[in-house]
């Protein structure tokens, strides 16, 4: 993602958790979450907020962003594990 991108995605989690996030923390989080997309990251966001009550970490949208991804990739070339 790129700093607009995380921004809008802050800016979610910002609505939910009536939270505010300064420039450099926008900066910090687009560090940690660069190599994620846009559009797993704000499903993430979605799906972390339908199970948990607690403050969303960068981490958080990492590992969600991760699992969407293999979801996406299952689903659409099916599970060869068997």
């Amino acid at each position: 993602m790129n700093l607009e991108q995380t921004a809008t995605v802050l800016a979610m989690v910002a609505l939910v958790e009536s939270r505010t996030f300064t420039n450099e923390q926008i900066g910090a989080w687009q560090s940690l979450l660069r190599d994620v997309e846009f559009e797993h990251a704000k499903q993430a966001v979605i799906k972390y907020y339908q199970s948990s009550t607690d403050a969303m970490k960068p981490a958080h949208i990492f590992k969600l962003s991760k699992d969407i991804k293999t979801e996406l990739k299952k689903a659409h070339y099916g599970n060869f594990d068997s």
